[in-house]
């Protein structure tokens, strides 16, 4: 890290945005909002690197954050900064990351204790790929009860809700999906 003199002040803030050009992105000006991306995408990934402890899911967490704020910029009030508003996104995408990050590894070691065998998976990203490429190969219906439920962290009375389907038939299909997977992963 560079040092400062010390009248010097390091900074790694973007520059301020003209208040034109939030304007401009506000009524859809594409170009004007490629300028907000390229001000403040460097400082987003930092910030975010930070909270995720991941270059992979960070990137994901500011494109995600991006995208957000695209569709939400008609709303924005110019009386907030913003970014401090651009940054709330962002750590809100980083907070859920992180949380579904927990959840998953969470099924790994739940399902690692249901294998036959006592010995661990060998590697860890192998045995991620093998759990994605498990879950990508489950009906639709059935990975989608399961990813609410272990995923997201969802009960059965919200999935049933945001499904329609009743709440027997949710944890049918959720029992059905950690089936399918403990067989698919030799579990």
């Amino acid at each position: 890290m560079a040092r400062a003199l010390p009248n010097e002040r390091l900074s790694y803030e973007p520059a301020v945005v003209a208040a034109g050009t939030l304007r401009a992105a506000r009524e859809g000006d594409d170009a004007a909002f490629a300028y907000l991306v390229r001000t403040y995408y460097p400082h987003c990934l930092r910030f975010a690197q930070h909270l995720t402890g991941s270059a992979e899911d960070a990137e994901e967490c500011v494109q995600d954050a991006f995208v957000r704020v695209h569709r939400a910029l008609a709303k924005y009030q110019e009386r907030d900064r913003f970014k401090a508003w651009l940054f709330h996104i962002l750590a809100n995408r980083c907070r859920t990351a992180r949380s579904r990050a927990r959840r998953f590894e969470l099924i790994r070691v739940r399902m690692q204790r249901f294998r036959r065998s006592s010995a661990p998976f060998a590697d860890p990203l192998t045995a991620a790929e093998q759990l994605s490429q498990a879950f990508a190969q489950l009906p639709h219906d059935l990975r989608e009860a399961f990813q609410l439920r272990h995923v997201d962290g969802f009960s059965y009375e919200q999935i049933s809700d945001i499904t329609g389907m009743g709440v027997t038939a949710v944890r049918m299909r959720v029992s059905r999906a950690g089936a399918r997977l403990r067989v698919a992963l030799g579990l």
